[in-house]
């Protein structure tokens, strides 16, 4: 019973800590993308959306 119980609290501790880097993932690309907009980078026509720019950023891939 105590394994099960170690083991519901391992599991449940690596959701949270996937969940809050995924939130500081997003905060950090806003503020990126809000100081970037500001700066140097030429305006956009404005068909992302700030969900679009937030994964390119992060998924640089895309």
């Amino acid at each position: 019973m105590k394994a099960r119980v170690a083991a519901f609290a391992v599991i449940a501790l690596l959701t949270l800590s996937v969940i809050a880097v995924g939130f500081s993932a997003l905060g950090e690309a806003r503020d990126a993308t809000a100081a970037s907009t500001s700066a140097a980078e030429p305006a956009r026509n404005g068909s992302d959306n700030a969900a679009v720019s937030t994964f390119k950023f992060v998924c640089p891939f895309h």
